[in-house]
């Protein structure tokens, strides 16, 4: 039962496609738009032809219904004629309207019946850029009411030209956004090689879009948008690792005198190497932290932590500075490690031998009274 409903369902479904897609009886089998190509302004003159099929043998046109045409051209002039079978009817009068009305009876034939239309108009004015209804057919009632799914449509782009220019400045002003940061960073010592080769190429889509047609121009445009949201990007990127490096240098340079503290001076016990070992803990953590956002492209914000890292290098770099300079350049000894016992047996066998010395000598002078 439930698989008979699905049926019942799936059929129903079916004449209703069947339905729509035979609304209309007619069929546009040609049109050709002049100009077809180049930027369409307005008072621009604007052709249509169209060839429409209405009936065909054992299938005539409802006598009761008929076909609306329409513009939005200004000043449009209609003329068409009738091809029934293979004799060419008289054309019909002119019409001088943005509306023509082809009646029922003049199409419901039983053979073929095809009409050749032929518009002229200009193109209408438009306060931006954007689409006009060329030509458009619709099926209509014995109530004069449009039948659903009986509609063609031929539509046309009306160029506003300042549109174009609009979408040029707002082009050239980001390029010279980027042209500026560039040089910054450049300035800076960032490689921003990569970053110059993308903004070369959005200059030369804005050129081109400058002498191109508009739907030309758009594309050229936003194939220049791309190209400079490329070369910020990769200007981030580079900024983020030439920040990591700067970084990487200073911990290598406060690795190393934490090195001599520890290797030459023997003080690696020393509260002071211990303070400054933090430091460089702390600037470590933060640079890793500025490579895992560059590995995920957050450049921002690895740029931002690989800068707080070589700041807390410096400042670790500048402690240890202090410290040497403050040790100076001899001998230094941790009174906490091994050092302490060194110095005390040291300081033991130079009074022993001292006392020895002093008694052999003081021994002497007794025995020679």
């Amino acid at each position: 039962m439930k698989s008979a409903i699905n049926l019942i369902i799936c059929l129903f479904l079916g004449l209703c496609l069947v339905q729509a897609v035979s609304a209309a009886d007619y069929d546009v089998e040609k049109i050709e738009i002049t100009p077809s190509t180049g930027d369409i302004v307005a008072g621009d003159a604007v052709t249509v032809h169209a060839i429409i099929q209405v009936s065909e043998k054992d299938d005539p046109f409802p006598t009761d219904d008929s076909l609306e045409l329409t513009t939005e051209l200004s000043e449009p002039r209609w003329e068409y004629y009738y091809t029934i079978g293979t004799v060419d009817q008289q054309p019909q009068p002119v019409k001088n309207s943005m509306r023509a009305i082809l009646s029922g009876w003049e199409l419901s034939y039983p053979n073929d019946v095809t009409v050749d239309v032929m518009l002229t108009g200009k193109a209408p004015q438009r306060s931006s850029t954007e689409e006009a209804d060329v030509f458009k057919v619709q099926q209509l009632d014995d109530d004069r009411d449009p039948i659903k799914n009986s509609e063609y449509v031929k539509t046309i782009t009306i160029v506003n030209t300042e549109d174009k220019t609009t979408a040029i400045q707002v082009r050239e002003t980001e390029l010279g956004a980027l042209r500026t940061a560039i040089d910054n960073k450049a300035a800076e010592g960032v490689d921003t090689s990569k970053a110059e080769a993308k903004y070369d190429e959005a200059e030369a889509a804005i050129n081109s879009a400058r002498t191109s047609s508009y739907t030309t121009a758009q594309t050229q445009l936003e194939k220049a948008g791309t190209l400079i949201n490329e070369a910020e990007t990769l200007l981030g990127e580079a900024e983020a690792t030439m920040a990591i490096a700067d970084a990487q240098e200073r911990i290598d340079e406060v690795e190393g005198m934490i090195t001599y503290f520890k290797d030459n001076r023997s003080m690696g016990r020393d509260a002071r190497v211990v303070a400054i070992e933090t430091q460089l803990d702390n600037a470590q953590t933060l640079l890793t932290l500025a490579k895992d956002k560059q590995t995920s492209k957050d450049y921002t914000q690895a740029s931002i932590q690989a800068a707080n890292a070589e700041e807390k290098a410096s400042v670790a770099r500048d402690d240890a500075n202090a410290l040497k300079e403050e040790i100076g350049e001899g001998l230094s000894f941790d009174p906490s490690g091994i050092s302490t016992y060194l110095i005390i047996g040291a300081v033991l066998v130079v009074l022993v031998v001292g006392g020895i010395v002093l008694y052999r000598r003081h021994t002497k002078w007794d025995e020679l009274g």
